[in-house]
């Protein structure tokens, strides 16, 4: 993190088991840089709290009431703006700390975007390391040990089922 804008981390080529799923442990650096990063904004902010950390830095966090399915996005204008995250008012609180949480990491993460963070076809080595953003963010979310288990396609579709059912797992009051 310079001058209050985020660290771009550029995704790197990895590895596909026999399923085609990619293997988290097929890219250990970016785990690491990312782990360096989300250690960088808790040392700076001495807060685990999405909304908390992306206001400090200067992202406005905006609730709206989405007609569809759409959870969350972000975005970004140009390269000199901090960006936006936009997440469905449909959710509860530990719903919506999960998605800031990951959409606090596409704008930390990949700086190289200058659109919105919506498209479907988004990689999902980009997903996955939003993913793996929040997680390190907001360790309770899972433990990074489970993390390990999955294959990059398996751990973003766990991620979706965590939003979509998080106020039923939502044991931990935040």
């Amino acid at each position: 993190i310079a001058n209050g804008k985020c660290y771009i981390l550029e995704s790197k080529k990895v590895n596909r088991n026999s399923k085609g799923d990619i293997r988290m442990n097929a890219n250990p650096n970016t785990q690491k840089e990312i782990k360096q990063v989300v250690t960088i904004l808790l040392n700076k902010y001495h807060n685990r709290d999405p909304f908390f950390i992306a206001r400090s830095i200067g992202i406005e966090c905006t609730l709206l009431d989405f007609n569809g399915e759409l959870p969350a996005f972000s975005e970004r204008r140009n390269v000199d703006d901090r960006g936006r995250i936009y997440i469905n008012q449909k959710y509860g609180s530990y719903a919506r700390k999960i998605l800031c949480g990951h959409e606090l990491g596409h704008l930390c993460l990949h700086g190289d975007y200058k659109d919105t963070f919506f498209d479907s076809d988004i990689e999902p080595i980009k997903e996955y390391e939003a993913n793996y953003f929040a997680v390190m963010l907001m360790p309770y979310i899972i433990s990074n040990k489970t993390i390990l288990h999955f294959s990059i396609e398996a751990f973003n579709r766990y991620m979706v089922h965590r939003v979509n059912y998080a106020e039923r797992f939502d044991i931990i009051k935040l």
